[in-house]
């Protein structure tokens, strides 16, 4: 099986920021972790070898005859070109065959490619339609996809109550890019009441698994929060923040 990582930085932050969020979305790029049969072990540990060709070939008839995992680690093949020439057109149909069956992160990344216009017409009801879809499953990057589009009003009705909710649930989850996005709610007051404490919260919390430039960022972030709260509101901050840790 192979760890999950995304194209790009993990936390590439926007350069136009929205609605209280900065934070710019990322594919799942990696193979399933779901599927138990011996050939696809096999395509997975060609893939792993580098030996692309291989597993697209293993992949082909295992997609073909239904599995929703080969259907996705091939999208992810096509997407990356990866013993193929990079076709994102093809990568959509295969993630839409496996969204069809219900496969979270399938339907992630046809609803990232629906809301960019990469390899299907940009549409953002799809997107939010995809991104509902696994986010009803618990994904948590779901969530915070779809609440981009409801803080922006793209293909959704602009909602930041909704926005908020959806962000406090991924964030909750662990999802770091989710967490930031909930400071800034906090720090503007869009969809929760304005709160500097839980802002520097949030922003504390998702700083302690940041990359060293992305984690730059967010500090100065909470430097400037921390220079209108005082030092006994960034105290109770760092505090809740340690507990939240503690505790996930």
């Amino acid at each position: 099986m192979l760890a999950r990582h995304a194209i790009g930085p993990l936390a590439a932050f926007s350069r136009r920021p929205m609605a209280g969020a900065a934070l710019a979305a990322a594919m799942v790029v990696c193979l399933s972790t779901a599927a138990p049969a011996a050939p696809y072990d096999d395509a997975v540990a060609a893939y792993k070898a580098g030996d692309f060709s291989t597993a697209v070939g293993l992949f082909l008839p295992l997609a073909r005859d239904g599995m929703a995992e080969a259907q996705f680690d091939l999208g992810v093949i096509f997407l990356r070109g990866e013993g193929v020439t990079v076709d994102p057109v093809t990568a959509a149909e295969w993630f839409a065959r496996a969204a069809k069956q219900g496969h979270a992160d399938a339907q992630v990344n046809l609803g990232l490619m629906y809301q960019r216009g990469d390899g299907v017409p940009q549409d953002f009801e799809k997107a939010a339609r995809y991104f509902q879809q696994a986010a009803d499953q618990g994904h948590a990057k779901a969530r915070n996809d779809l609440a981009i589009l409801y803080a922006r009003g793209q293909g959704v009705p602009r909602d930041p109550d909704r926005a908020a909710g959806l962000f406090a649930q991924a964030a909750e989850q662990g999802h770091t890019i989710a967490q930031i996005n909930m400071a800034f709610a906090y720090q503007k007051g869009e969809g929760v009441p304005q709160d500097d404490v839980e802002a520097y919260r949030w922003f504390f919390i998702a700083a302690q698994v940041l990359p060293t430039h992305s984690r730059a960022q967010v500090e100065q972030w909470m430097q400037v929060l921390a220079a209108r709260m005082g030092t006994a509101q960034v105290s109770v901050a760092e505090n809740r923040a340690q507990a939240w840790l503690s505790g996930n």
